[in-house]
């Protein structure tokens, strides 16, 4: 029975692990004193972040104005059109009412609304 190979790292493993440490050495997370955080979050809110949001707040509210001006229009469009629909149903079927009553359409021919059949 053949004895597996335990793993071990390469050097190129041990120094990349290396590099990794010495960046990680830096980082904040965890180790910074109750002081260091107030300081940052005042230097983090002092800075452009704040005007940077309220711009992209603003571009934002701007864009649902106009998208909410360009749906009343098109809401107004439609409304007027419904509103003709109307009024030339309403006219034809006056006029084909009177022409029943008359008895006759233009031609001479007895005339029936085609809602009357």
């Amino acid at each position: 029975m053949s004895q597996s190979k335990i793993n071990q790292p390469t050097p190129e493993q041990i120094e990349r692990w290396k590099q990794i440490d010495e960046l990680e050495h830096g980082a904040t997370a965890g180790f910074s004193t109750p002081e260091q955080d107030d300081k940052n979050v005042k230097e983090f809110l002092e800075n452009d972040y704040i005007e940077t949001q309220l711009e992209r707040l603003r571009a934002h509210r701007k864009k649902l104005i106009e998208k909410l001006k360009w749906t009343e229009d098109y809401e107004d469009l439609l409304l007027k059109e419904n509103e003709k629909m109307s009024q030339k149903k309403i006219f034809i079927i006056i006029m084909q009412t009177l022409l029943y009553l008359s008895g006759t359409d233009n031609s001479g021919v007895k005339a029936y609304p085609h809602f009357l059949h």
